[in-house]
């Protein structure tokens, strides 16, 4: 059994370098979306996670949007890994930020080890 992973910029940013990623691409905190907190955090930026409680409203959000998008398929231009894992959300958030990024964010030499492997192996990997 694993433990989730500790989702903060100093854990976060640890698994980047483990991952290859290049110098200056880093994991910072968001404090809110006012003009003068985003003023803060460095440009560019390429991913955003997302982390907040689930509550009954959001699980009835969640469902919606489960029947509105059925038989739609994801782009195959678009990395994508269902979260199969419980309490991995931040961990999968993290793959995906990667994944999706390879070109700008990770070193050539380095480019594309671990996204090959299975999902599940990912996931183990990013919480050795």
């Amino acid at each position: 059994i694993q433990l989730p992973m500790e989702i903060n910029p100093e854990m976060l940013n640890k698994v980047l370098s483990r991952l290859g990623v290049v110098p200056g691409w880093q994991f910072v905190d968001v404090l809110g979306f006012e003009e003068d907190v985003l003023s803060a955090v460095p440009n560019p930026a390429c991913a955003l996670l997302l982390l907040f409680p689930l509550t009954a409203q959001h699980e009835n959000f969640r469902k919606k949007q489960i029947e509105e998008l059925k038989g739609q398929e994801v782009s195959s231009e678009v990395y994508f890994v269902k979260q199969t894992a419980s309490n991995s959300c931040g961990t999968i958030g993290l793959i995906h930020a990667v994944a999706n990024n390879q070109e700008k964010i990770l070193s050539r030499c380095n480019a594309d080890p671990v996204f090959s492997l299975p999902p599940l192996t990912q996931l183990q990997w990013c919480l050795s």
